[in-house]
């Protein structure tokens, strides 16, 4: 899903189905982002799966998938 000014709000994430890391702050993360996510373009949120580049949001944070992990957008970037 390309990024649009109302990306789909899929609410909370649920512990119980599958989940991929969120980073809200990818300056202080990156690191261990690298070291951590697997070689996986794919990103999943309550057991949906959504292809590297897409934007959703979650109750009030847009979060974009990048290589397997959710990434905070702030707020320049989703302008």
């Amino acid at each position: 899903m390309p990024f649009s000014k109302h990306p789909i709000d899929l609410g909370a994430p649920i512990p119980e189905l599958k989940n991929s890391p969120i980073f809200l702050n990818i300056e202080d993360e990156r690191e261990l982002i690298e070291t951590e996510i697997p070689e996986e373009r794919i990103c999943y949120f309550n057991g949906e799966s959504y292809p590297h580049g897409t934007y959703i949001k979650s109750s009030t944070t847009v979060l974009k998938c990048d290589r397997g992990a959710w990434i905070e957008v702030e707020l320049a970037e989703k302008i």
